[in-house]
């Protein structure tokens, strides 16, 4: 783009009028200012002509804003929110993203299904001393924890679930904490709900011999217990 050119050559830079009454001389227009205006406004003219180019349009008499209309189609306007990137397709919606450096985890949905992304929401959890509970995005619930002590085969004591499944229980384990090893304790439980179960201490097998006597007293279970 050519530069700014020269103002005329008077003392105050304007052009005056000449006056025959009094014999002043107007402004002498000479050929070196006109063919900077030429030039000027030729380079004003081949830049704005680019414009039209780059949107493949030509200059069209009848049109008054073909300059306005070019840069819109050029730039981004704020009040458009990206809408000329959506309207230009699918391909530029991908390029763009990519000059980004946004990944495939751009486009997912937040949710639990395939192919979503699961929020914290969905994978809540709990922990004390001695129990817990973690939730899974596939709304499967874990919860853990220890029973009081049982008086022995025969006994029982009940148990609190940290959380209340909110649908069902699916199956319980049972370990035991304090039987002497090599033996193993047995438990079942009864009454089981979606909020609490009652343990039963049933027996323990000693591995030599593989044989079967009463639950030593005061013993103690962990549990696992999962639902929905």
């Amino acid at each position: 783009m050519k530069d700014i050119m020269p103002p005329i050559n008077t003392p105050d830079s304007l052009f005056h009028d000449g006056n025959p009454l009094t014999g002043a001389l107007g402004t002498v227009v000479n050929a070196t200012f006109m063919n900077d205006v030429q030039g000027s406004v030729q380079n004003i003219q081949t830049e704005l002509k680019a414009l039209l180019t780059a949107t493949d349009s030509l200059p069209n008499d009848n049109v008054n804003n073909q300059i306005l209309l070019a840069l819109k189609a050029l730039f981004l306007q704020a009040n458009n929110n990206l809408s000329e990137i959506k309207d230009a397709g699918v391909t530029a919606i991908e390029t763009a993203r990519g000059n980004l450096g946004l990944k495939s985890a751009a486009i997912k949905e937040v949710g639990t299904g395939i192919g979503q992304i699961p929020d914290m929401s969905s994978q809540q959890k709990g922990v004390g001393a001695g129990f817990g509970w973690q939730k899974l995005p596939s709304g499967l619930i874990l919860q853990w924890g220890g029973t009081p002590a049982i008086a022995g085969s025969g006994s029982s004591v009940n148990v609190s679930f940290p959380v209340a499944f909110p649908t069902a229980v699916v199956g319980v384990v049972f370990q035991s904490t304090t039987e002497v090893s090599p033996s193993c304790a047995l438990f079942m439980h009864t009454d089981l709900t979606t909020v609490s179960m009652k343990v039963w201490g049933v027996a323990k097998v000693v591995a030599a011999g593989a044989t079967v006597s009463p639950l030593s007293p005061g013993i103690s279970a962990s549990w696992l217990v999962w639902g929905y």
